[in-house]
């Protein structure tokens, strides 16, 4: 779960336009176009496990919105991955939500739900 803390954190840390009535902090802070200074942050920042997991919500977001833009980021996808991989019990939440179960018809699905089942799966 995304907590408070973490979020006012991270608003500060990367100067987003967080209002405070926001449903979705993850998906309405999202940008496509920031998604390597997000991972820069993930790591050179000393995060606590709250951090971490509020800033890996708001990369997933925003590499769902880089696909659904249809911009190139396999090279971003692979650091994403690094992330993801060795951490995969930590953000389990995360990586549920975005895999959306046994959902099979791709019309239902994120356009990052193949790679999130793919980091499952490994």
């Amino acid at each position: 779960m995304i907590t408070l803390d973490a979020t006012n954190f991270l608003n500060k840390l990367l100067n987003l336009p967080f209002k405070g009535h926001e449903q979705d902090w993850a998906v309405e802070m999202g940008n496509p176009y920031r998604i390597k200074e997000f991972i820069e942050v993930y790591k050179t920042k000393d995060l606590t496990n709250d951090q971490q997991y509020a800033l890996v919500s708001l990369i997933i977001a925003s590499y769902d919105d880089l696909l659904n833009n249809k911009i190139d980021g396999v090279d971003l996808w692979k650091d994403i991955r690094q992330i993801l991989l060795p951490n995969k019990i930590l953000f389990k939440g995360i990586l549920d939500y975005w895999a959306l179960g046994d959902e099979t018809e791709k019309e239902y699905c994120f356009e990052i739900t193949p790679l999130i089942r793919d980091i499952i799966n490994k």
